[in-house]
């Protein structure tokens, strides 16, 4: 699962936890060999509060039978516009590439913190384009040393079967092979939490992920 940076210092006296509901609910479209899981994000049981935005959550499977490595995609892309990161949270499978793009008519540093990875510290002019990659999982901060509102993490995720839930909560990872896996979710301000979850074949596990602080 995903290391922990100790820059979240507000993580400290928090106390998280973490409800599921899951079952088994009728067959999908999908191989006689994977199955599904479908479910949503909440916190607290309700919609994210004010300040919270369930887009930045990553929700990811772990655990023996999920093969490794990048799946054959798109690179995934960090973009600097208006003096800002987009998308605020990026997922990439470890030892795929990211892309990073200076939008901007300014100059940037993008500035990564890590604990299991090559931390980087590269100027990037106006328009310039570079990739890197990730090695190994765990949730890397990305700040720009000119401009100190600018912050974003990757999500460096041991395989492809992860997803970001949508502006309302969703998510679905697909096509997985059947077994028994851990779920690990993470959100920048509830940090990260998992689950024993089993996927059967051709079916689909709906799961029901709720964050809550105390």
């Amino acid at each position: 699962m995903f290391k922990q940076r100790p820059t979240h210092a507000l993580l400290a006296s928090t106390t998280f936890l973490f409800g599921l509901t899951a079952f088994v609910t009728a067959p999908i479209q999908s191989s006689d060999e994977t199955g599904s899981l479908s479910g949503s994000v909440t916190f607290d049981g309700a919609a994210a509060p004010a300040g919270v935005i369930v887009s930045d959550a990553v929700v990811y499977l772990m655990g023996d039978g999920l093969p490794s490595g990048p799946a054959a995609i798109e690179v995934p892309v960090l973009n600097q516009s208006d003096l800002m990161f987009s998308p605020h949270v990026l997922t990439v499978v470890a030892g795929g590439q990211v892309e990073v793009r200076n939008n901007d008519a300014v100059m940037h540093n993008v500035n990564t913190v890590t604990l299991e990875n090559r931390a980087l510290n590269k100027a990037q002019l106006a328009g310039m384009t570079f990739k890197t990659k990730f090695k190994r999982p765990e949730i890397v901060q990305v700040k720009c040393d000119v401009h100190s509102q600018m912050s974003a993490y990757i999500a460096v995720v041991p395989n492809r079967f992860f997803a970001q839930p949508s502006a309302e909560g969703s998510f679905t990872i697909a096509d997985v092979p059947a077994g028994h896996y851990q779920l690990v979710g993470w959100h920048e301000k509830y940090g990260e939490v998992s689950y024993d979850v089993d996927v059967a074949e051709g079916q689909t596990v709906t799961a029901s992920v709720n964050f809550t602080s105390s």
